[in-house]
């Protein structure tokens, strides 16, 4: 084979790889939210009640700062997967979120798929809507300081993903739930996906003992108006299968090859 037919022939081959990445398509939450287990006696802006969604970040972490309860966080998303039909259309997908704040270099954060409705305008680690408490409040005894031990949504107990954190803030991370994704777009109920550090905290902090603090903050939906800010929020990564326009340029190159060979 000559080094023209060579070429031909690389280009058949890498055609369809590059052109699947190119194709790829981001899309944006439908919705996003975060969940905090701090009870009601913590501050009026940030406690087990308070509605979080519609903020330009979100988080997921936990630490131990108090004698009386837990603090831990959730972050929910969901996304529109109705443009797809046949789960045979994608060849991955990946959750990416910026990662711009916090401490929580080698925490393993899970990603779990959530069970139930919720909105992102009135979902709290309480509630997942303006009128509905979450199953797995299921037993609570009313007392703010225990709701950390229910709530904070319906999932899934399986791990679909998980992620080890970075040492260092201002980069990507992600999740790959191209098996998630395809199961949705298949038939079963899309509610979105819920992250959260895979270690929680199961009981307050004692005197004495030394802080452990992971705080970390992803940029959220609403996050900044520039385009330098809007290219920070999360988002999910689709790579589909090529499309006949791409096959029907490898099948021009493939051609052109066997032109070259029969005037060899």
């Amino acid at each position: 084979m000559n080094t023209a037919a060579k070429l031909l022939l690389l280009v058949v081959l890498t055609a369809v790889p590059a052109a699947q990445a190119d194709a790829a398509v981001k899309l944006s939450p439908e919705a996003d939210n975060w969940l905090s287990s701090c009870p009601n006696s913590y501050t009026a802006n940030m406690h087990s009640d308070s509605i979080k969604g519609k903020q330009n970040r979100v988080r997921t972490s936990n630490f131990s700062c108090s004698t009386a309860y837990v603090r831990n966080f959730h972050t929910l998303l969901n996304f529109n997967l109705s443009s797809y039909s046949d789960s045979s259309e994608i060849i991955s997908a990946k959750l990416k979120m910026y990662f711009y704040s916090g401490d929580t270099s080698g925490r393993t954060y899970n990603l779990h798929r959530v069970t139930n409705s919720w909105s992102e305008s009135a979902s709290s680690w309480v509630n997942r809507d303006g009128s509905s408490q979450w199953d797995s409040m299921t037993g609570w005894d009313n007392d703010p300081n225990h709701v950390y031990q229910y709530g904070g949504g319906d999932y899934d107990a399986t791990v679909e993903a998980f992620t080890v954190m970075p040492s260092s803030t201002d980069q990507w991370v992600e999740w790959d739930i191209t098996d998630l994704v395809k199961d949705w777009i298949d038939g079963t109920d899309n509610y979105g996906l819920i992250i959260m550090d895979s270690d929680e905290f199961d009981a307050p902090w004692e005197t004495g003992q030394d802080k452990e603090d992971y705080m970390c903050f992803f940029r959220g939906n609403e996050y900044g108006s520039t385009a330098e800010q809007i290219a920070q929020r999360p988002y999910l990564e689709i790579v589909p299968e090529p499309t006949s326009m791409t096959l029907l340029g490898v099948a021009a190159a493939t051609m052109l090859l066997r032109r070259r060979r029969a005037k060899a």
